[in-house]
């Protein structure tokens, strides 16, 4: 029987800990071939002798060749959706479904975000002379809840909802202004970020990993996606909504004083460039 199969066969007679790290695995079976042994551990909050033991209840002689079998199964051409929707759901299933994808999700932001990164952004925020948020399609709610937060504490700042407006803005500042959006993939989305290029903005996005951004903007934060179909907009949404919440209450602690400062202190603030070069 194939690996895949097999784990959502015995899904109801695992342990807990073994469900928990089954459920992982199905949900996200590309990104487990890629993954050390410590790392499953750290994301499924699971101990490494228990993975161990798990993988050979499965019938493979520990974690590697766990691995082997599992990317042997998934080159076979064998698609795997965690919640199966060739069958009906039980509301119970979806339940669970969602609260773990977004707790996994949520878990995974915290390793995609190093310190640095954080750092450099809400340093880069609170020393913009002007900023506008894009608020583009489903995210619109999103980047208004930042507007929002940050409109008393930046010198500049606009919130925008569709590309043209970026030409009409009469903004003073003309130097060290920034354009925030969140990347979904369209085209809207695409028109803006190369229209604030354009017109002199520096960019900030939030993105997934092949967003055509990732290299160009001067800051990006791009998320993994989940491999099922089905999670995948949930998934980069709870990564965006983590994202936000620390833009937002980062750059209010900063105003305050009360932002530990390890990167951006060490470096001349009057250049702010070079701070960059470093740390990218």
């Amino acid at each position: 029987m194939q690996l895949i199969a097999h784990l959502k066969q015995n899904l109801s007679v695992f342990k807990k800990s073994e469900r928990t790290i089954a459920d992982w695995i199905l949900q996200n079976p590309q990104k487990t071939t890629h993954l050390t042994i410590k790392g499953l551990s750290f994301l499924t909050q699971v101990s490494e002798p228990s993975i161990v033991r798990f993988c050979r209840r499965v019938g493979t002689k520990g974690y590697a060749d766990f691995k082997l079998k599992l990317t042997e199964n998934l080159a076979s051409g064998q698609t795997n959706s965690h919640l199966d929707l060739a069958e009906p759901v039980a509301p119970g299933a979806l339940r669970n479904h969602v609260i773990d994808t977004a707790k996994q999700a949520l878990t995974e932001c915290k390793l995609e975000l190093s310190d640095e990164a954080i750092e450099y952004a809400i340093y880069q925020l609170n020393n913009a002379k002007s900023l506008v948020i894009a608020g583009l399609g489903f995210f619109e709610s999103s980047a208004m809840s930042l507007y929002i937060a940050l409109w008393s504490k930046i010198s500049q700042v606009a919130l925008i909802h569709e590309p043209d407006q970026l030409a009409k803005l009469k903004l003073e500042n003309i130097e060290n202004r920034w354009c925030f959006l969140i990347d979904d993939g369209s085209a809207l989305a695409h028109r803006t970020a190369l229209l604030a290029t354009e017109l002199g903005y520096r960019l900030f996005v939030l993105a997934s990993t092949d967003s055509m951004f990732e290299k160009t903007a001067d800051i990006a934060w791009c998320f993994s996606q989940n491999d099922e179909v089905f999670s995948q907009g949930l998934h980069f949404q709870m990564k965006v909504t983590a994202a936000i919440e620390i833009l937002k209450h980062g750059v209010g602690l900063e105003n305050d004083g009360k932002l530990q400062k390890r990167i951006v202190t060490a470096r001349n603030k009057s250049a702010p460039l070079g701070v960059q070069a470093e740390l990218w």
